[in-house]
Formats: C-alpha cells, structure tokens, sequence
C-alpha cells in the first residue's frame, strides 16, 4: 500500500470512526469519499463527502436517506437516531422498548425532515399526560434503557458516544492525523517498479484478473 502512494493510520486507543471524522474536519478542500457499510458514517456526509457502501452498492450523499432495519431516514438524522436507539455492535444502550418502527410511529418526523434529540422532547413534553403514559413514550422521558433509568443523563452520554462531529481522539492523534494529511502523496523513494517486484516476490500476479472488466466486477 506504501508504494501505492496510499496514506495509512492507525492510532492506539482511537476508534477509525474517529479519525475518519477529525480527517474529514480539517480537509474542508479535499473532496472525500469514505468506503464503509458503517451506519454512523453516514452524519459525515456533507458537499466535499460522500459515502460508498459496498454492502449496497451504491453512493450516499446530500439528501440521501439512509436505510435502517425497515425504516429511511434522512442522514442528518443519524446521530438523533442513534442516540435514541443505541448501537448494539457498540454495546451502546438504547431507550427500552424503543426500536425503529416504534420510532417512526410515535416521532413520524424523523423520516422526513432533520430533528435532534432536543426537538423530539420538545415534541414529547408537549404530549397530553395520557400520550405521555404509553410505556416507549414514558421510557424516553425517564431516558430509561435495560439497565435502568438515568434521566437526562442518557441523552448526554449517548450523544458524546455517537456523535462523531466532536471525535474522541487525543490531541496527540489529532497532530499524527494533521501530519498525514500534510504529507506529500508522492515522496522519492517509492514508485511503481517496487511495487511490481514486491507483488512478484508474494506471487499476487497469479491471483489478479487478468482483463480490465475483471476488476470493475
């Protein structure tokens, strides 16, 4: 990858969401596009950055809704989303009985246009005491999740969790993610000749397609 002139980080103790995210914010002229299946990638999606997700095969971008479980919401509404629901692979807690058809029954909103976490309690608070009774209703305003109720607590800690406009990365990575950037793509040293000899050395030549279709599919 080196001598394909292709950048590479990894930082201890930092998730790649993170770095992807402080990389997008201090790249404001570069136009991105960020090859991930990865949901919570998608609130980066702006003018200079796009998403391709090979799961689906298709490009995410300004405007675009983003699929999850049976529901489509708009990309600005991902972090909201998140927050809410969690993120199970992230063994973030969600609001108790709160999946995503439920969401899009009781916060219908959030289908169409863009709303945070304070327009939706916004919303709820102003709900009758009946409306307020239905038990996903009252678990959101308790911020209650399966381990039990943390008020207006869940909601802040949630958000820190995934929201990724304000990564979690410390400012020595943020100085080795400045250095990256600034790096000359193409240093001396390295070139396509070493790349050759090293994919001969590791035999991959016998592996790659041999017409120009073959690597599209």
């Amino acid at each position: 990858l080196e001598e394909m002139f292709i950048r590479q980080i990894t930082l201890d103790g930092c998730e790649s969401d993170d770095v992807i995210s402080y990389y997008c914010q201090i790249s404001e002229g570069e136009f991105k596009t960020i090859f991930s299946s990865d949901k919570d990638l998608t609130q980066l999606i702006s003018e200079n950055v796009t998403i391709y997700s090979p799961m689906v095969k298709e490009y995410l971008k300004m405007g675009s809704k983003i699929k999850i479980g049976d529901i489509s919401i708009p990309h600005k509404n991902v972090v909201t989303y998140k927050v809410l629901s969690g993120d199970k692979s992230d063994n973030i807690d969600g609001i108790l009985l709160l999946g995503e058809k439920t969401i899009s029954k009781i916060l219908p909103e959030i289908l169409e246009k863009t709303v945070s976490v304070s327009d939706i309690l916004t919303t709820i608070n102003n709900l009758t005491e009946d409306e307020k009774k239905q038990k996903s209703i009252s678990n959101i305003l308790e911020g209650k999740t399966k381990r039990g109720s943390l008020g207006q607590e869940f909601f802040e800690i949630n958000k820190r969790l995934v929201d990724l406009s304000d990564p979690l990365i410390s400012n020595e990575g943020k100085e080795e993610v400045k250095a990256y950037y600034e790096e000359e793509l193409d240093p001396d040293g390295r070139g396509y000749k070493n790349l050759m000899r090293m994919m001969m050395d590791d035999g991959l030549f016998k592996f790659l397609p041999k017409h120009d279709n073959a690597w599209v599919e």
